[in-house]
């Protein structure tokens, strides 16, 4: 019973991603991000309801595909750059050795 409540989840964001889109309210990025959280939560629910491994396994395919479409087309461009930023912290440096050392 939860593997159908979390099913249903799943499809009200897939749901959201195909009416926002149709009326225009959603650019493409942002279509592309809901359906990869809904799938990503079908996979939850199939694998929570022993579903066939196919089943779930086209859940992920569909998952990293919209994910990815998401990320490159635009939607992770914040997290991008927060990654950069926090990226530059791990710089490497170059020190000179003390002068004891041999």
């Amino acid at each position: 019973m939860i593997a159908v409540g979390i099913s249903v989840a799943g499809l009200a964001f897939i749901l959201t991603g195909l009416l926002g889109s149709d009326r225009g309210l959603l650019e493409k990025y942002q279509m592309h991000g809901l359906f990869s959280l809904g799938n990503v939560i079908q996979m939850v629910s199939s694998a929570v309801g022993h579903l066939p491994t196919f089943v779930t396994a086209l859940d992920a395919a569909a998952a990293a595909y919209f994910g990815w479409a998401w990320w490159t087309g635009g939607g992770g461009d914040d997290a991008k750059r927060r990654l950069r930023s926090a990226l530059k912290a791990f710089a490497p440096v170059r020190r000179t050795a003390p002068q004891g050392a041999s």
